[in-house]
């Protein structure tokens, strides 16, 4: 049953926009700070995983962006 709720937690991640995966990465990172154990390793995994969820939703964002003006998103700014 855990890994169920592991894995409706990812899918929920996959819909969250970049500002709220970075907000929950910062959020994660600064409550493991300092902190040892097991738990802690699931915790440094989890934020990989948010990090990895926060990359596709910043290149999807670009893409769409890119898809939408033609133009490159990081050029514009």
């Amino acid at each position: 049953m855990v890994v169920e709720h592991i894995l409706r937690a990812a899918d929920i991640l996959d819909d969250l926009p970049p500002s709220a995966l970075e907000a929950i990465r910062d959020y994660c990172s600064d409550y493991i700070k300092d902190r040892k154990g097991k738990f802690s390793d699931f915790k440094r995994a989890w934020i990989d995983m948010v990090v990895e969820h926060l990359n596709d939703a910043r290149l999807r964002e670009r893409r769409f962006y890119t898809g939408i003006t033609a133009k490159d998103h990081d050029r514009d700014k």
